[in-house]
């Protein structure tokens, strides 16, 4: 925020740079005009979403990067990430979106004392999980897919925990994995990080 960057600039440090990974999600309290014009950037990288923190990126943060002739690129205005080059001092940029994974695989269940969670693929055709991942909302917990787990077309998965007393086909290494009292959302990620499909504990 602007204190920091007012210890910055009278540490005396060159700030002048190619690329700038802007502070604060661009918030109105970042990059002052004073700083804008130390760090002089080619490429000024923005990281926010809007729907997380309200008002960022500030429109006028950004509207003084670009007056200072910096490309600006905001990672909410793409799916992947912001690629930067540096060759030969020249900065470039350029927004990356992922492909869209369409995927027949859903979370059918997440039971409380049972801790199971169940998956199916309503598909024609297998889906190869490796690199997924499950995560609880409430205890924070994350679950990866083996390498080489296999969904077949039509059929179901089981994940238990170290509480589950039923037959499962995968193993979380946790205990209590889905809250018996509170309200638990489940997301199940694909390996690019997309969300495919949530499902609460019905609490």
């Amino acid at each position: 925020e602007y204190s920091a960057e007012s210890r910055l600039m009278m540490s005396g440090a060159d700030l002048n740079c190619d690329v700038l990974k802007v502070a604060n999600h661009a918030d109105n309290d970042t990059n002052s005009p004073a700083f804008t014009s130390r760090t002089s950037p080619q490429v000024a990288v923005i990281s926010t979403s809007s729907e997380e923190k309200e008002d960022t990126p500030s429109p006028a943060v950004v509207r003084m990067l670009q007056n200072q002739g910096a490309a600006v690129y905001v990672t909410q205005d793409c799916t992947g990430g912001v690629l930067v080059r540096l060759r030969g001092g020249v900065a470039t940029a350029e927004l990356v979106n992922l492909p869209v994974h369409a995927s027949s695989v859903v979370l059918t269940g997440a039971l409380p004392k049972r801790d199971l969670i169940t998956l199916h693929n309503g598909g024609a055709e297998a889906e190869d999980l490796s690199g997924w991942s499950l995560t609880s909302s409430r205890g924070k917990e994350i679950f990866f897919f083996p390498e080489g787990t296999v969904i077949p077309a039509g059929g179901t998965l089981t994940i238990g925990t170290r509480t589950s007393e039923e037959r499962f086909d995968l193993f979380w290494d946790d205990k209590k994995v889905v809250h018996a009292k509170k309200e638990d959302v489940f997301t199940l990620c694909d390996a690019a990080g997309s969300a495919v499909s949530q499902i609460t504990n019905g609490l």
